[in-house]
């Protein structure tokens, strides 16, 4: 819910690192309505068999999707706050743990540098 809300706020670009292993409805729903309201989004992430049809998903609807695996779950709206989590999404949990960092501007940039490397080397959906 949390990254629901914070997704809602973007006005220009997200970028994020996603766990597309098992896709959260909520999540999901939060990506549809901000690329709905013409946010560019691009998402890279794990995509194994049981996933594909979800990535497939996002990809018609114009959320840019790569399949790389990379171990993180974080991000970066409008390139000034970094939603990221601190628990593993791939296990089912009561809660999970997030920590928001707002313009810092240096994690900002190493976090969109290692997206950008890990978006070249990823498959594309």
């Amino acid at each position: 819910r949390i990254l629901g809300q914070e997704l809602d706020r973007a006005k220009e670009e997200v970028i994020g690192f996603a766990e597309l292993q098992k896709p959260n409805p909520l999540l999901l729903e939060a990506l549809h309505k901000t690329r709905a309201r013409q946010v560019n989004v691009k998402l890279v992430g794990r995509i194994p068999k049981e996933g594909l049809d979800e990535a497939t998903e996002l990809s018609r609807k114009g959320i840019a999707v790569r399949e790389f695996d990379h171990n993180l779950h974080a991000y970066l709206i409008d390139n000034k706050k970094l939603v990221m989590a601190l628990s593993d999404f791939r296990d089912e949990k009561p809660n999970y743990h997030f920590t928001i960092w707002n313009r810092h501007t240096h994690l900002n940039d190493a976090i969109k540098n290692h997206f950008n490397a890990c978006w070249e080397k990823g498959k594309k959906i």
